[in-house]
């Protein structure tokens, strides 16, 4: 059931051992109503060269243990390590398909996971700050992450390139230049 609150909508199922995530992704694909939900937000992806990224990164623990479990009186042990790096690989791309950031004149949405995927919902009238960051594979790679301050809270879309992080910045900040604080309770 769907529910609303103020000015949020939520979800609520209830399932029992049968659910399968994949299914029910299946069934949202077909259904026409899901279908225009999905399409009343322009829905972005973030930059793919992030994930990459972050894939050659978390490859490194495994890859550093193999090193040295090669040079060990038992160098085939260097293999268990290696088993990882696909499940790295995998855990990335996985993570990337899932990913969407979204911006309309009164929301700002992300959706992340896979698993257990999450909205996050915020209005833009509580937005006060917004602020771009880029360590230095982000500025090698041109993308940045886009972090949102607001009333009871934060939110933070990564992998963003960077100039439509540099876009929704402009427009977030023209929100909250138009909104008079002392009138929102």
């Amino acid at each position: 059931e769907i529910y609303i609150l103020s000015n949020r909508l939520f979800m609520i199922m209830e399932v029992d051992e049968t659910f399968s995530p994949e299914r029910k992704q299946k069934m949202d694909n077909e259904n026409p109503k899901v279908q225009e939900w999905e399409n009343l937000i322009r829905w972005q992806r973030p930059a793919r060269r992030a994930f990459a990224d972050r894939t050659v990164l978390g490859a490194l623990p495994p890859l550093v243990a193999a090193a040295g479990l090669a040079a060990s009186p038992l160098p085939g042990l260097a293999l268990v390590p290696l088993a990882l790096l696909p499940i790295v690989a995998l855990r990335q791309a996985f993570l990337w398909r899932h990913a969407r950031h979204a911006i309309d004149e009164r929301q700002i949405y992300a959706r992340r996971g896979w698993l257990a995927p999450r909205v996050q919902v915020a209005n833009r009238a509580k937005l006060q700050s917004v602020e771009i960051a880029q360590g230095p594979l982000a500025r090698r790679g041109g993308y940045a992450t886009l972090h949102l301050g607001l009333a009871g809270g934060t939110l933070a879309f990564d992998a963003l390139p960077l100039e439509e992080a540099r876009a929704m910045r402009e427009a977030i900040l023209g929100s909250i230049a138009r909104v008079d604080f002392s009138k929102l309770r």
